[in-house]
């Protein structure tokens, strides 16, 4: 009488290998996307960072000031040659402008929330790069009747070349 054939060790081994590898890129996958939906958002308080590996890091801050008001940070790195940030600088006017806005969702225009001035700027062997400060009393980011989403578009004229560069910074969900 014939035994039934056993499956190779070898072709087990390979088939047990392979799923343990399934189940570590599902959870290498989750994780990136657990990443990046969080990172797009954070809470008063929290600072938020966009990195764009060799191009830019922005970030933004709102956190309580004092009892009625919000200090509003925002920070910006620009990847460029030293000489590239210095010529921006030496340029006449401001390099760089901010506003912010209430996010009011894909169906209408956002909130425009008033500016952030720069507070600090200088040109280094890595790029440009900016702080921008702000006060905000109580009410001033409050966008709309529920939880406020507030974010800042930083913008950088580039003069040489006559363009301005925009950054959209991540959203801060709070009660302003």
């Amino acid at each position: 009488m014939n035994k039934p054939a056993r499956p190779d060790s070898r072709h087990k081994l390979i088939a047990r290998r392979a799923g343990h590898a399934m189940v570590a890129v599902g959870i290498a996958l989750g994780a990136s996307l657990a990443s990046m939906s969080t990172a797009s958002a954070a809470e008063v308080g929290q600072q938020s960072c966009n990195v764009v590996t060799d191009r830019y890091v922005e970030c933004i801050q709102i956190s309580t000031y004092g009892v009625r008001d919000f200090k509003v940070h925002l920070g910006i790195d620009v990847s460029m040659s030293r000489q590239d940030a210095q010529n921006i600088l030496d340029h006449q006017g401001e390099e760089f402008s901010a506003r912010l806005y209430g996010d009011d969702g894909w169906w209408s225009d956002d909130d425009d929330l008033g500016a952030v001035p720069v507070t600090w700027s200088a040109a280094g062997d890595g790029g440009l790069s900016a702080e921008l400060d702000s006060v905000a009393p109580r009410g001033r980011l409050d966008e709309d009747r529920d939880e406020d989403e507030v974010y800042a578009i930083i913008s950088l004229y580039v003069p040489s070349s006559g363009i301005t560069r925009t950054f959209r910074s991540d959203t801060v969900h709070g009660d302003f």
